[in-house]
């Protein structure tokens, strides 16, 4: 569910490249990506919060008493895979400086789970948290460029209305 729409930001990796090496602004096929990261997710979310038990007793009957960890699991692995598709479009643009602040923020979140994760709760509120710190850190670094996702989501909803929009023959 995480990874899934990551399909749709790799098909747009070389149109972002071209367009970036052109000086044109990308951040529309950013938000593209989150939209469709955060959609694809939310419904996983609900899906799992409907037939969690089910889901979980394919894999093993052992895991059905836990079973009602993946919906929150998954919502909170929503700001890691819009992470996901932020480094993939930052490293398309070749512009590293958001994937080098991932790393650090990976770091950090390898001390976060060691000192402080001690129940399934707190890993996945951590997990949660560690994942909308990096988005944050993409929009410092990126949004007063207008590459950021304030630009980019706006800009790929008015593409979906656009293209939406009957046209006038």
């Amino acid at each position: 569910v995480v990874l899934a729409p990551q399909i749709l930001g790799l098909a747009f990796l070389p149109r972002v490249t071209s367009e970036s090496s052109q000086g044109r602004r990308t951040a529309h096929f950013a938000g593209a990506v989150v939209l469709s990261t955060i959609a694809a997710c939310g419904l996983g979310v609900a899906i799992a919060a409907l037939a969690a038990s089910p889901i979980v007793g394919l894999y093993s009957a052992k895991f059905v008493p836990g079973s009602w960890l993946l919906a929150p699991l998954i919502a909170a692995s929503i700001p890691l895979a819009v992470v996901y598709a932020l480094v993939n479009h930052q490293v398309a643009r070749r512009d590293d400086r958001f994937p080098r602040a991932v790393g650090i923020v990976s770091i950090v979140a390898i001390v976060v789970f060691v000192l402080v994760a001690r129940t399934a709760q707190e890993i996945i509120w951590i997990d949660a948290t560690i994942g909308l710190g990096a988005v944050l850190v993409h929009e410092v670094l990126h949004g007063r460029l207008r590459e950021g996702l304030a630009v980019g989501i706006p800009a790929a909803l008015r593409g979906l209305r656009t293209r939406a929009k009957p046209s006038k023959a």
